[in-house]
């Protein structure tokens, strides 16, 4: 009779037909709520990393914007026209990039036109739209790229998860190659050392990928505190202006008006600021500006951020209440499956084979490993890419409730055990 019953003991078909529908209504509550928990986790570790990298980068500081006074294209036009006012434009924003009582913040979202161009609609600057009416199709396109300097890039900690940053003392509009990153989406569309051509305002340049920025890479820009670069192709302003050549400057003329719109940062106070700004506009010769006060910034942050730490507690306590409802659908899942194999627990037993609490924790285990894999699957799909510390923590949070189910089903299943003798 012994015989038997330990053959049934390890009879994975009969296993599944005395267990399946508990196992399949545990693998569903838990890989609910592991993914609600994990989701959470996600958006909370996240959001913690965002709201400490603001604070560090904009506590106690002030922003303001320089903007060029030229609106009136012909205007525009004019300017350009003469090289000296394109020296100019240089020595003003190379006195506004190492002056010592500001940040100065070049970035510009500006489309680059690419030949040969390898991605997808998602990676355009122009709508579906604008394409069919103008018979533009993906081969040659204008793609999303951001333009910034070495303020900005070191202001915000951009981060490459392949290949390397920038080499800033490297970086030469002399020539007709640029290094470049590119966004965590072009990851297998583009690798490290790929180069393509482009036409970057008018001018035939070859761009070559030198690193790939880790996903979910933001800057702040133009009112808006999550600009994120995934989709767009980065490319480096020099460090510092050159003069032009009298003959040809074309180019430099639409570049440095680019790259004199941005963003100060400083910690000294309004009066101060400008007049180091004044000054550097007397000393260069350049005037046709604005300086504009920036509050936006500050006050969509501060929204954000207060709504998540007044929600924090709330959530808090709902995944509590949640977790100890999983808990006890666990632990009633777990007490029907020891029901149903009381017949094995007790043949170990009586042929004084002392596991049997080990083959009840490898029956009750399956759906939580089940659901441990399909929460990963899962949170990966919503959010393409999850940081090892949320998956620890889905990790943690099944082994707690599997093993609390286990420590309260073992003495049960023990009297059990004894009771059936």
């Amino acid at each position: 009779m012994f015989k038997t019953v330990i053959s049934q003991c390890f009879h994975k078909k009969r296993l599944f037909k005395v267990t399946s529908l508990f196992n399949i209504i545990s693998w569903c509550v838990l890989t609910t709520f592991l993914v609600m928990i994990g989701i959470l986790f996600q958006l909370q570790t996240a959001t913690f990393t965002k709201e400490s990298s603001v604070e560090n980068i904009y506590e106690g500081k002030q922003l303001y914007r320089i903007v060029d006074n030229y609106y009136d294209p012909d205007a525009f036009y004019e300017f350009r026209q003469h090289s000296d006012n394109i020296n100019r434009l240089g020595e003003f924003y190379n006195a506004l990039v190492t002056s010592t009582n500001m940040e100065f913040i070049s970035i510009f979202n500006q489309p680059i036109y690419v030949e040969q161009f390898m991605g997808e609609e998602q990676f355009l600057y122009n709508s579906q739209e604008f394409r069919d009416a103008h018979d533009l199709d993906t081969t040659n396109a204008n793609v999303k790229a951001i333009q910034l300097n070495q303020s900005a890039f070191e202001l915000y900690g951009l981060k490459v998860s392949n290949g390397t940053i920038f080499d800033w003392d490297e970086v030469n509009y002399g020539g007709n190659k640029l290094p470049i990153l590119i966004g965590s989406e072009y990851k297998g569309i583009y690798d490290i050392g790929d180069t393509f051509f482009v036409n970057y305002y008018n001018r035939e340049i070859t761009f070559e990928v030198v690193g790939i920025l880790e996903p979910n890479t933001f800057v702040y820009y133009k009112g808006d505190p999550e600009f994120y670069l995934d989709q767009y192709l980065i490319v480096p302003y020099p460090e510092l202006l050159e003069s032009v050549n009298e003959s040809d400057f074309k180019f430099e003329g639409i570049l440095y008006f680019a790259m004199i719109n941005g963003d100060i940062i400083t910690t000294i106070d309004k009066n101060k600021l400008l007049k180091e700004i004044k000054y550097i506009s007397d000393s260069t010769g350049f005037a046709d500006f604005s300086v504009v006060g920036i509050s936006d910034f500050t006050l969509k942050y501060d929204t954000m951020i207060s709504v998540i730490k007044g929600n924090r507690n709330l959530i808090f306590i709902m995944m509590l209440l949640i977790s100890i409802l999983v808990t006890f659908i666990q632990y009633g899942m777990g007490n029907q499956i020891l029901l149903r194999r009381l017949d094995v627990y007790r043949a170990f037993w009586l042929v004084g084979i002392d596991n049997y609490r080990q083959v009840f924790f490898k029956d009750i285990s399956i759906p939580y490993i089940l659901a441990f894999i399909s929460t990963v699957i899962i949170i990966k799909i919503c959010f393409q890419h999850i940081s090892l510390l949320v998956i620890l923590f889905i990790l943690a949070v099944s082994l707690s409730i599997l093993c609390l189910v286990y420590f309260i089903c073992k003495h049960i299943l023990k009297n059990y055990v004894m009771k059936h003798l």
